[in-house]
């Protein structure tokens, strides 16, 4: 049976595939919460707004969790292998407003999942726009999503977010609510200034060879004044600079890039790179400050 055989080869192509290996898709969520997904996807580094799939995009999964008296919300998010605990501030008809860079925090469920999707799972994700399957999220099973965050991390969020208070807009970013994530178009010239700054990101990690690095780019907020953040994904093929060969060492290369709101970059400053995929936030912090993000340019 045709779908017998296309489970087959979904299946093949989801456990050969990560977060990272597919660019922003044309899913759009149809699900409850748009203004909270348009908060994930806007915060959290590298967020696509849909799982990665060999057919296409799978939806992304959003729960909400707990809200306290004044409407602040906790939920949960999860893409891929991606798997975030956010808290939202309000929402009205237009915007969703939260607090920037300490709204979420990542875990990383390496040790708390089941890759892949039984087959059960593949039939309905094919049959279905929207597969009702309880944590299924992409191609990685969560056995308990509340288990991945502890009591006390989520109360570190909590009093980073002012749970419990009175909302204070003064300090909060707002995002306009979508059901899609939206990405600019990069064109050559932005493509070749990805390709120089990643070229200069391996470098510094102690990459010698001569490589072309740069892999894909996703847009991840703009501030007030037209600055963008970008999330970055290189691999260099030659480290040790012996040349390249099936024996080759290589490297994954994530960072972070800010533009100015004319286009332009700041060779010393404009790029980050992400020792840890997951904790990050005091760092994106730090690096946001250095290139005067949400100022006047």
């Amino acid at each position: 049976m045709k779908v017998k055989k296309a489970i087959t080869i979904l299946f093949i192509g989801l456990l050969a595939l990560s977060s990272t290996s597919c660019l922003t898709s044309k899913y759009k969520y149809k699900g409850e919460y748009p203004e909270l997904y348009s908060i994930a996807v806007n915060s959290i580094l590298g967020a696509s707004g849909s799982s990665p799939g060999e057919w296409g995009p799978f939806p992304v999964f959003l729960e909400t969790w707990e809200e306290d008296g004044y409407g602040r919300k906790t939920f949960f998010y999860s893409e891929g292998d991606m798997y975030s605990l956010l808290i939202s501030q309000k929402t009205d008809e237009k915007y969703a407003y939260f607090y920037p860079d300490y709204n979420f925090v990542n875990a990383d469920a390496k040790n708390n999942t089941t890759v892949g999707m039984t087959a059960i799972m593949l039939a309905q994700a094919i049959e279905s726009e929207e597969p009702k399957v309880e944590n299924c999220f992409g191609y990685y099973r969560v056995d308990e999503p509340k288990n991945l965050f502890t009591e006390e991390i989520v109360e570190e969020l909590k009093a980073k977010n002012d749970w419990g208070k009175e909302i204070d807009l003064n300090k909060c970013a707002k995002v306009e609510t979508q059901r899609k994530k939206i990405q600019p178009e990069i064109d050559k010239k932005r493509k070749k200034d990805f390709e120089t700054i990643s070229k200069k990101v391996a470098k510094e990690a102690g990459c010698k060879g001569d490589d072309s690095v740069f892999r894909f780019a996703r847009h991840c907020i703009s501030d007030d004044y037209g600055r963008t953040l970008y999330y970055v994904y290189g691999i260099h093929r030659d480290v040790k600079g012996e040349g390249m060969s099936p024996k080759s060492e290589m490297m994954d290369i994530y960072f972070t890039i800010i533009f100015n709101p004319d286009g332009t970059f700041n060779e010393e400053t404009c790029a980050m790179r992400l020792i840890d995929r997951y904790n990050y936030q005091d760092n994106l912090k730090a690096f946001k400050d250095l290139n005067n993000w949400n100022k006047p340019y």
